[in-house]
């Protein structure tokens, strides 16, 4: 009798090991490629298809932490991804020209945003409020997109060149005293702008447009 028990429960306990086995096997997307870094999970690329896309939060175990540099490059299909609060690092040309990408959501997480991250993501649209921890916005992060309202956090600290050049719907912003600099062209070519900001942040070259409307406080 106890030894039947036995046998019982090692099943029972085996059957439900190799369902929640199962079920986190199916979270991780069809043609989604990653790799260990050491300290969590890097997703370097995708060979899939489709126009939804949802980041598990782990894999084997480990945290999703880093969306890599040009993961999605260039993916023209995906048009809402959504990623878990546990990304750290969007790495550079994450999502390069893929025109079609209309929904993103921003972890909790975040603290950089890397270079040319959104480059030319034309469908990105409407009002974005940063994350608290995001510290640095890359060289051409946001360039060409369709954003018409960007909120940046009390807390950031770089917004690189041209990062939201040619944003053309923009209309105001207000630039956080955390911030220590804005580069060269960062938000050039988006017509009457109104910008406030604190005297104390460095700008580079023509960061705004001639008609730009800056208020120091």
């Amino acid at each position: 009798m106890k030894n039947t028990m036995f046998k019982t429960t090692v099943l029972t306990v085996a059957l439900i090991l190799a369902t929640t086995a199962m079920a986190f096997a199916q979270t991780v997307p069809a043609g989604l490629l990653y790799e260990n870094d050491g300290n969590g999970v890097r997703i370097t690329g995708y060979n899939g298809t489709a126009t939804t896309l949802v980041i598990p939060s782990s894999i084997g175990g480990r945290s999703v932490t880093i969306i890599g540099d040009a993961a999605f490059r260039e993916k023209y299909t995906l048009e809402s991804v959504t990623l878990p609060n546990t990304i750290t690092i969007i790495g550079a040309q994450a999502f390069y020209q893929c025109y079609d990408l209309r929904s993103i959501n921003w972890p909790t997480s975040l603290t950089t945003i890397g270079d040319n991250a959104f480059f030319q993501c034309q469908s990105l649209v409407g009002s974005v409020t940063f994350p608290a921890p995001l510290r640095t916005i890359g060289s051409g992060a946001f360039y060409e997109t369709g954003l018409t309202g960007v909120t940046f956090n009390n807390g950031l600290l770089t917004i690189g060149s041209v990062a939201f050049q040619g944003v053309r719907g923009l209309r105001s912003v207000t630039i956080p005293a955390s911030v220590t600099s804005i580069g060269n062209y960062a938000f050039y070519q988006i017509s009457n702008l109104a910008v406030t900001m604190s005297r104390s942040t460095q700008v580079g070259e023509d960061t705004f447009a001639a008609r730009a409307v800056i208020t120091y406080r």
